[in-house]
């Protein structure tokens, strides 16, 4: 049995599309925070709470993942997106109808559930759909679309964000628009252990088990290095907000325009990706990432002006643009087969655990010494952080040395 071209406009529009959802779930409010917060003054701890608003999603994004990469597996991959979409539309845009920010973070709960489905799925079916440099081009194409829709949310955002501090949260009206396309041009993939004995298929499951065993200790290290990367990044949108206005006296638009300018460098970044990872090891270009993002966030530490926060966007977005491809490549290429939805779903847990521990490890460091220490501190980690990596690579632990 041959399956549908899953090279067709629809199907990839979807994929794409649907992407961009995601990883900018949280981030889409990013430039209506401060707007937020004054809104919300009075409410007792207001200031956690409203920064909560944009890390929650996370949290529950990572407790659902595993799950959403069972029933992937389990249950097949077009329904469970379809029901994320529908979901994801509901959920986020009537926050745009609630005066309450405990109301608000209710909907924003079930915002990360639908992101978990979502994420889990798309990431899975693009790994399902291609395979060798198709598959990593596709995947460098894909962290490029959620850069350049990052960037279009970001700064719709902020121009919303001029109108009322509310009106940003009904960009999540997009899933609704993309649901009927996803329920018309999204299919099953072909198993490929398909028309195959059950004898065979149970020996190949055994096999792949046997490789899971083999590969968990390299697949447990990505997921750290997932899980450390995006709880440094989502500073930018959790903490940059603040910076700016009380550095440089920023609007909500400018907010907007300079966190979307993060995203934009690291569109372009992914964009270029398959043309610099051929033939590199995965480790190699994770060093340079960090060394990148270690050096944006040095930049931004010594910032005094609007123009140099947008320098240090420049190196931190295009070290991650280059990691985000890389990253999630490598964990696709080493899980087995039958275990890549919840391998990848793990995954998906990693970044967003990181995004909502981000406020977690990173508000007490901004209390106690405010936001530009607190960037020269982040940078230095990622410096001893890169180290450590160099002498992992030299030592060729778990076997670090694989090139794709």
């Amino acid at each position: 049995m041959t399956q549908p071209d899953p090279n067709r406009l629809p199907v990839k529009a979807v994929l794409l599309i649907g992407s961009t959802l995601t990883i900018m779930a949280g981030a889409i409010i990013s430039p209506s925070l401060p707007s937020m917060l004054d809104h919300f003054a009075d409410v007792q701890n207001a200031e956690y709470l409203v920064r909560l608003v944009l890390t929650v999603p996370a949290l529950f994004i990572a407790l659902f993942s595993p799950l959403a990469g069972y029933v992937v597996d389990r249950f097949g991959r077009r329904r469970v997106l379809i029901t994320g979409l529908l979901l994801y539309g509901i959920v986020g845009s009537s926050a745009a109808l609630l005066d309450s920010i405990y109301q608000i973070l209710i909907t924003r709960i079930f915002l990360g559930i639908a992101v978990a489905a979502i994420m889990t799925t798309i990431t899975t079916l693009i790994a399902d759909y291609f395979d060798g440099r198709t598959r990593a081009r596709f995947m460098g194409l894909q962290a490029a679309s959620i850069g350049i829709g990052g960037m279009v949310y970001l700064t719709t955002g902020g121009l919303l964000a001029e109108v009322a501090w509310n009106a940003p949260f009904v960009i999540y009206l997009t899933a609704l628009i993309l649901l009927p396309l996803a329920i018309t041009s999204i299919f099953e993939p072909v198993v490929e252990s398909s028309g195959v004995s059950h004898t065979s298929i149970k020996a190949s499951r055994l096999n792949d088990r046997s490789d899971l065993k083999r590969v968990m200790p390299l697949m447990v290290f990505i997921y750290v290095l997932m899980f450390l990367v995006q709880a440094f990044f989502y500073m930018v949108p959790t903490q940059l907000p603040f910076y700016m206005r009380n550095l440089t006296g920023a609007s909500p638009l400018q907010i907007g325009i300079a966190i979307a300018s993060s995203t934009f460098f690291s569109a372009l970044a992914s964009l270029v990706y398959i043309r610099i990872s051929i033939g590199v090891a995965h480790i190699r270009l994770v060093i340079i990432s960090l060394l990148l993002v270690g050096v944006g966030f040095y930049i931004l530490s010594i910032s005094v002006l609007y123009v140099h926060i947008l320098v240090g966007l420049f190196f931190s977005g295009t070290g991650v643009g280059l990691f985000m491809p890389n990253i999630t490549l490598w964990l696709s290429e080493v899980a087995p087969p039958t275990y890549r939805g919840r391998s990848l779903g793990m995954l998906t847990t990693s970044i967003f655990l990181g995004h909502f521990s981000s406020l977690l490890i990173i508000q007490p460091f901004i209390t106690q010494f405010g936001f530009s220490s607190t960037f020269t501190y982040t940078a230095a980690f990622i410096g001893l952080l890169i180290v450590f990596l160099i002498i992992a690579y030299s030592w060729n632990f778990l076997k670090l040395r694989d090139v794709n």
